[in-house]
């Protein structure tokens, strides 16, 4: 289970709905056992249907991680005109050891779904939304 901020739900959501028509994407961060900020990274694309993320950005967003002493917890995209379910291209390009957060935005309205990767596959995980950051 992947726990999320109330605020992050809606930064993220937001977020994904601000880049319409195309894909979102970037990376989620944790303290302890709660994913509190977003980082967003550009879609090389520029598109509806696909993303890149931009690596320069990317190095930077994963260093910042790193400093600011939290952990990646999550990678994220957005699908404008799909469901929140894994893509065959998603599925082949498992990058990372985090939690894979789709967000459709179909007709405007937020739909997210989380998924792990196991042995190769992206698996649905649950998501718990919470007020605030435990302390």
């Amino acid at each position: 289970m992947i726990r999320i901020t109330l605020d992050l739900y809606r930064e993220l959501t937001g977020y994904c709905k601000a880049q319409l028509p195309n894909e979102a994407c970037g990376l989620l961060s944790a303290t302890g056992d709660i994913v509190e900020t977003c980082w967003p990274v550009t879609n090389r694309d520029y598109s509806p249907i696909s993303f890149t993320m931009d690596e320069a950005e990317l190095e930077i967003v994963l260093d910042e991680i790193e400093r600011s002493g939290q952990r990646l917890a999550g990678m994220f995209h957005s699908h404008p005109t799909a469901a929140a379910r894994p893509s065959a291209f998603d599925q082949e390009h498992i990058v990372f050891a985090c939690s894979y957060i789709i967000v459709s935005v179909v007709g405007g309205r937020p739909r997210m779904r989380s998924y792990l990767p196991v042995d190769g596959l992206l698996v649905p995980e649950r998501i718990a939304i919470v007020a605030h950051q435990s302390v």
